[in-house]
């Protein structure tokens, strides 16, 4: 659709026109500005498609950094949770061995104070068969003296 001196031929370029060429260069000339008006046209088109492409990008940086910040504070936060639970962890286990420390030195009394007990029980078993037998012979002289000695012996047990 460009319009050259090409169309009017090797023989006759366009300043030699004649009066007879002027409805066709009058033709040329407004087919040349339809062209230059669907040029510019088209061209403030494009420049609006640009501008609208431009926002948009803008718009989805600002949007992109509002989500990467939502991003980088989360992963602050789940940082600090994780190291938060971490320590949380290792007081718990600090604290268990304690209390199984605790647990065996508790146990190891207990046994013992069983022992004590069995052990207790046994001998006041064996002064109150002692004193059974003493108060069940009658008329021993020694019987009061042996129940002075089984009432001793209960005391030195305690």
């Amino acid at each position: 659709e460009w319009l050259s001196d090409s169309d009017e031929g090797p023989s006759s370029p366009l300043s030699q026109a004649t009066v007879d060429d002027l409805p066709r260069l009058r033709q040329r000339a407004a087919a040349s500005a339809a062209l230059v008006a669907r040029l510019r046209r088209s061209s403030e088109d494009l420049q609006g498609a640009l501008d609208r492409s431009e926002r948009k990008k803008v718009e989805c940086l600002k949007e992109f950094g509002g989500h990467w910040s939502d991003v980088e504070q989360t992963k602050q936060q789940l940082t600090a949770r994780l190291e938060a639970a971490d320590n949380d962890l290792r007081q718990l286990q600090c604290l268990s061995m304690q209390q199984d420390t605790e647990h065996e030195g508790l146990s190891a009394r207990l046994e013992e104070n069983e022992q004590h007990k069995t052990e207790f029980d046994q001998r006041i078993q064996m002064l109150m068969d002692h004193l059974v037998a003493l108060l069940s012979s009658p008329g021993d002289s020694d019987a009061h003296g042996g129940m002075h000695q089984v009432i001793d012996d209960l005391h030195a047990s305690l």
